[in-house]
């Protein structure tokens, strides 16, 4: 009977020691049932916030997070800001948009199991009466629609991580700069709608399991009365990797500057331009100093107006690029002159059977085209060995003369003249140290 009460009193032990120890418990905890109608402050000593319904900051209120804070939503709710949210985040202390059901982050504030299933909250959404905000050093996790800003511009958004979400952010109808935007693990990644204008650096994308990484779209999804709108996203250090089917999509009068960029794993294209039907201006992609590779189509373009220069489109399964021309309105010729498609052959096309590079389709201007990577990094040139004049130890000669070190009343020291581009005038070499 001892035995048995010992093995119990253990067996206690052990679960409890269990609980503690993987189990991330909260001491502190701040709920918030009510708007923020006033200016507020949320601050490290009352974290994590607990939302436990759809809030809103109104119009006349700031909202100011501090550095660290932790804000935890529940199922489906929605954190509307119609005045000013100030969340600054530094480098060390991120401030946190996640579920509560992620034991993570502010520990467990769910249901007290570690591996309960977690459970997506809305978005963070920006509405037209909100005043410019400002969001740095931001995580966003377990969300439906990431960051969302409608009919709201000239908000400060940098440093943005979104994880495990339905989608990243949505700008429509704002203008916008946003810097250093990291998405992971997306149905979608980036979406600019109906009449917005985005100028974006330092973008990563991975792992899309949606249609888009990113999507330039001139109209409202959901109204046809927008024909003449057009978005604009003029984007530069991007990358974008590994989706279901389009790295970028533009369509319906959108608009895209691209450079210095990466696209790469997209079972469909890398870019996707598309201007749908004739109702609609073409959209227009301008491409540069960017690779496109292992893609089904690195790009594709249905009645769009591009230019793409200096890129290197390789590897990419069907086309490098291929352009529907095929009927009045389809029939656009694209610029895609200077580019390097793989091989210095060029590009396979019925005009170009010996291309063995990436092929492309009719209605593309290819020629002429780049016989090298340009964004391979150049190989190693020259010496690293200098020699100067006055140094003690170098001997430089023309012939059998020697120049340096150089004698007395003599016009040796000319003789050592450079041309503009640093090529000796004369025929120098060195001759020991």
């Amino acid at each position: 009977m001892l035995k048995t009460k010992s093995f119990r009193l253990y067996f206690l032990i052990i679960i409890l020691l269990g609980v503690f120890s993987f189990t991330t418990k909260v001491f502190a905890s701040t709920v918030v049932t009510t708007d923020i109608a006033t200016d507020t402050t949320w601050n490290l000593a009352g974290s994590p916030y607990i939302i436990q319904n759809d809030i809103h900051v109104v119009p006349t209120a700031t909202l100011t997070i501090n550095p660290g804070v932790v804000v935890k939503l529940s199922q489906d709710d929605l954190f509307w800001i119609d005045g000013k949210l100030l969340a600054e985040g530094t480098v060390d202390n991120k401030i946190v948009f996640t579920s509560i059901d992620d034991d993570a982050y502010g520990g467990d504030t769910g249901d007290g199991n570690l591996y309960t299933a977690i459970r997506g909250w809305s978005a963070l959404l920006f509405t037209q009466t909100a005043t410019p905000s400002t969001l740095k050093y931001i995580i966003i996790r377990y969300s439906g629609g990431g960051i969302e800003f409608s009919h709201s511009s000239n908000s400060l958004v940098e440093n943005i991580e979104v994880n495990n979400s339905s989608r990243g952010m949505l700008i429509a109808d704002s203008d916008m700069t946003i810097k250093n935007i990291d998405i992971k693990n997306a149905n979608t990644g980036l979406v600019i709608i109906e009449n917005s204008h985005v100028y974006g650096s330092n973008i990563n994308i991975e792992n899309v399991t949606g249609e888009w990484g990113i999507i330039i779209n001139g109209k409202n999804f959901n109204d046809p009365g927008f024909p003449n709108t057009y978005s604009s996203a003029e984007l530069e250090n991007v990358s974008i990797k590994n989706g279901a089917k389009y790295g970028i999509h533009v369509s319906q009068n959108g608009r895209l500057k691209l450079k210095d960029a990466e696209i790469s794993g997209f079972n469909d294209s890398g870019i996707n331009c598309n201007s749908n039907s004739s109702s609609y201006p073409h959209s227009v992609i301008d491409v540069t100093n960017t690779k496109i590779e292992n893609n089904k189509y690195g790009i594709y373009s249905f009645s769009c107006y591009a230019t793409i220069k200096n890129n290197s489109i390789i590897n990419n399964l069907n086309y490098g690029f291929f352009n529907v021309y095929n009927s009045t309105f389809n029939a656009v010729v694209v610029d895609a002159k200077n580019n390097f498609w793989g091989s210095p052959t060029g590009p396979y096309h019925a005009t170009n059977t010996s291309g063995l590079g990436n092929a492309v389709s009719d209605g593309i201007l290819f020629s002429p085209w780049l016989l090298t990577d340009p964004l391979l990094p150049p190989p190693p040139c020259c010496s690293s060995v200098l020699f100067l004049p006055g140094i003690k130890g170098s001997i430089l000669e023309k012939g059998s003369d020697t120049l340096w070190p150089p004698t007395f009343f003599s016009n040796d020291i000319s003789q050592l003249a450079l041309t503009s581009s640093g090529e000796s005038v004369n025929d120098v070499h060195t001759d020991g140290i």
